[in-house]
């Protein structure tokens, strides 16, 4: 996932790891598949290809790790989850 803090964009590595940047979100994002990230709350922007589940707040990841939707983005969040699922269904 990828936070933004600040002037500086946090982005966390399945390792556990934590790399900072000043390069924007965007910036980051821009050479990724359509919908591989979501912004998901104010900050915070996550890969939905290591989402392993979702609470009533978050987005479970699958180092256990929970990243926050917010309110206003919990519809699109619960829309990219469901979608992914289907996908994955699809392929099994």
């Amino acid at each position: 996932y990828l936070e933004r803090n600040l002037k500086k964009t946090i982005i966390a590595l399945r390792s556990g790891q934590k790399h900072c940047t000043s390069l924007k979100a965007a910036e980051l994002l821009k050479n990724t598949e359509p919908g591989q990230f979501i912004l998901c709350h104010q900050s915070f922007w996550v890969n939905m290809e290591k989402v392993t589940g979702m609470t009533a707040g978050g987005f479970v990841l699958e180092n256990g790790e929970e990243i926050p939707i917010s309110r206003s983005r919990k519809k699109d969040a619960k829309e990219a989850f469901f979608a992914r699922l289907k996908r994955q269904m699809q392929h099994t």
